[in-house]
């Protein structure tokens, strides 16, 4: 099974109404943000990584997982660096599939300096020891070298694929002394990924993207944003299959409500027209206007 054919399946029971894919094809993509830049403009998410998240802290296994329904999301880490989690790769996937959608290749030419591309996914440069640039290498080499394994139960029966976002980098801190400054690095995505979003993804606001402070915030704006394109009715779901979805390290199921009501207040922010209520129970998403709306409609 393809990473088109997880996508094209990953509708939730719990919901009715026709599947609807986003129709946002390149054409679309580079007119919604030929004139502004990445960090103002469009980002791109695969949506078995909408629909299932990364981890939001630290994991001190190798291996982490998630379930929504009938999917499940399995990463395991690379031994040397472990998983990634937090904003950074959050941004990283963004602006990586936005910028292969775009160029139309699986070859990602990365700018000329750090603070360029620091410049570009919205975030404050620092060195030392705790600072960013420090973060950054980290985040982007776990997310680069960890394996990704996406299980679905359909009728009856199991899909699995295993893949990794990236065949191949070239990073700065990579480069030998004696090299010229107009050397150039790269990321090449891997050939499964990069089909996943080239001809399916889900868009975002990447300056609501950059503008969220917690990671859960991001994966809550990334899923109500796929959700409310494709819903027809009212949607309810309880706090413990929120928690199988979204959670992540946080103790009790009335943490991790309070953790999610939280965030979910920074989503509401930059989206106020939400309809997203919650309750004791759990969360109701009334259908109303997406935060993207693709030009094709």
């Amino acid at each position: 099974m393809s990473f088109r054919d997880v996508s094209q399946v990953l509708d939730d029971s719990r919901s009715s109404g026709a599947h609807a894919d986003w129709p946002l094809g390149l054409g679309d993509c580079q007119r919604l943000n030929a004139i502004e830049p990445v960090s103002s403009g469009v980002g791109l998410m695969a949506r078995a990584l909408v629909q299932t998240t990364i981890p939001h802290s630290e994991q001190r296994s190798l291996h982490f997982q998630r379930r929504n329904g009938s999917l499940r999301l399995t990463m395991v880490g690379h031994p040397d660096h472990g998983l990634p989690y937090g904003k950074i790769p959050r941004l990283l996937l963004a602006w990586m599939a936005r910028k292969a959608r775009t160029a139309g290749s699986p070859t990602i030419e990365l700018p000329t300096s750090q603070a360029a591309l620091f410049r570009d996914l919205g975030l404050r440069m620092s060195g030392g020891r705790t600072g960013s640039m420090k973060t950054f290498r980290d985040q982007a080499l776990r997310l680069m070298k960890c394996t990704i394994h996406i299980d679905r139960q359909i009728d009856g029966g199991e899909t699995w694929q295993p893949y990794q976002l990236s065949s191949g980098i070239r990073l700065w801190w990579d480069q030998p002394a004696a090299a010229p400054a107009t050397a150039g690095c790269w990321i090449k995505l891997a050939p499964s990924f990069y089909e996943e979003v080239m001809t399916y993804a889900v868009p975002l606001d990447f300056r609501v993207l950059v503008a969220l402070r917690s990671p859960l915030a991001i994966d809550i704006y990334a899923w109500a944003t796929d959700r409310t394109y494709r819903l027809h009715k009212p949607l309810s779901l309880d706090w413990s299959v929120l928690n199988g979805q979204f959670g992540a390290d946080y103790g009790r199921l009335v943490d991790f409500r309070k953790r999610f009501e939280r965030s979910l207040g920074q989503v509401l922010r930059h989206w106020p027209d939400l309809r997203i209520r919650t309750d004791a129970r759990g969360i109701r998403l009334r259908p109303c206007q997406p935060h993207i709306i693709p030009l094709s409609q």
